[in-house]
């Protein structure tokens, strides 16, 4: 078996020095006692950044021998395919799958059979990958930031907010349809313009509220409103009165109940309270605090997928760098990780796709978290648009929606919406 193993290694390389050769007239060996192979057409992408290439045996050649190696020569031009990639499948129709594969690029490869008394390959197929960055209808509406935003089925949604130049807050709201690429004018929402309010979405509802505020004096909210998907329509919802007014908090969904987490009461009082929201009508529901942050906490963000849900970032020293895991079951609060030293700039939103959670930072970079070995890595740099007149980023949010890999990002102080491919992005 060794024997056989030393001579296939030093066989394949002159049999692959042949493979340019498709009908094996010329060569080290007769086509005719070599195997016959043919690249199948019907590749497939089963996931994104993944390309199945297929293959087929159609022939073991006339001293029907045993195949040695089956697979793919794959490269970036069809006269330059300079890397292998095997299929280990012991049927005659096999396949095996391209990771990490990158967007915006042309990929070319054919299968190869080997045996001992020849190779064989097939014809040149390609493919071009999807670009990783695609510009989507823009904002319409006069740009503002400091918003509460939150997505319900395939449609992303923005209300309130402070305008770009008048710093004038305003409280319409808007709605994004991801399948038709438009933006529409929903319903306002019905209590006062505010800045820094916070959004979560539970089934087919949305709830937004806190906030700050201004008519002669600065104002602090505690209220709520929920916003019915079908209905398209606004409702005032039950807030506990025990409930500190605040702003810069954040809020998210996990397990089909709401959180609220810190914020700062008043013009300066930090809070590091969390509040539970269990509906108990169709869009109504009861609040009831649970187990404190560990730290006092504002200006950061949260990040959820349903299953799974975290906090940090903030604006103050003790959560600036770290991001933390809530544990439903214990009702408690797990340090999750820490910023590399690499990333210094504040974080502005993330978002969960698969097994990473995707962040961007204030000079408008995006990186990913692996939510398994926590590792860090820097993806693409967010398309020139999104940095303001004096060339700085930030303030982007992202946004994900059920059933898609693609990331969603704007509404930060832009007209700009782009959808990423995180999946291509390699």
């Amino acid at each position: 078996m060794k024997k056989k193993i030393n001579y296939l290694l030093i066989l394949l390389p002159l049999l692959l020095s042949c493979l340019e050769s498709p009908n094996m007239a010329d060569g080290i060996a007769n086509a005719k006692k070599a195997p016959t192979v043919e690249t199948r057409l019907d590749f497939e992408i089963p996931f994104d950044g993944i390309i199945r290439m297929k293959g087929d045996i159609k022939a073991f050649g006339i001293q029907n021998k045993s195949i040695l190696s089956k697979g793919f020569i794959w490269g970036f031009s069809a006269e330059n395919l300079d890397r292998v990639l095997y299929s280990n499948l012991v049927s005659d129709s096999f396949h095996a799958d391209l990771q990490n594969v990158s967007g915006d690029k042309t990929y070319y490869w054919r299968a190869f059979a080997v045996n001992e008394l020849g190779s064989d390959t097939g014809a040149v197929v390609s493919y071009s990958t999807p670009t990783i960055w695609e510009r989507k209808e823009s904002f319409n509406a006069v740009i503002r930031g400091r918003s509460a935003s939150f997505v319900l089925g395939s449609k992303i949604f923005t209300t309130c907010g402070e305008r770009v130049i008048s710093g004038q807050l305003v409280n319409d709201a808007w709605e994004y349809n991801v399948s038709e690429n438009r933006w529409w004018q929903a319903e306002g929402f019905p209590g006062m313009p505010r800045r820094y309010p916070v959004g979560f979405a539970i089934g087919n509802y949305a709830f937004v509220g806190t906030g700050q505020g201004f008519e002669q004096e600065i104002i602090y909210f505690n209220d709520f409103y929920s916003y019915d998907s079908e209905s398209r329509m606004w409702k005032p919802i039950s807030t506990d009165p025990n409930l500190d007014a605040r702003y810069s908090a954040v809020a998210f969904e996990l397990n089909g109940k709401g959180y609220l987490v810190g914020g700062i009461q008043g013009p300066s009082q930090l809070l590091n309270n969390v509040w539970q929201f269990t509906l108990t009508a169709e869009d109504d529901g009861q609040w009831q605090k649970i187990n404190n942050f560990p730290f006092s906490f504002y200006g950061g963000i949260s990040i959820s997928n349903h299953a799974r849900a975290f906090v940090g970032f903030g604006d103050n020293a003790e959560t600036h760098k770290s991001l933390w895991e809530y544990r439903e079951g214990n009702d408690e609060w797990v340090k999750f990780a820490d910023l590399p030293e690499e990333l210094t700039k504040k974080i502005y939103s993330g978002v969960i796709v698969r097994d990473n959670i995707y962040i961007v930072d204030g000079d408008n970079v995006l990186w990913t978290l692996s939510l398994s070995d926590k590792t860090w890595k820097q993806k693409a740099e967010l398309p020139k648009e999104f940095l303001n007149a004096e060339k700085e980023g930030g303030f982007q949010h992202l946004f994900t929606i059920q059933g898609s890999n693609s990331i969603y990002i704007g509404i930060g102080f832009t007209q700009y919406f782009y959808e990423y491919r995180p999946l291509w992005d390699n």
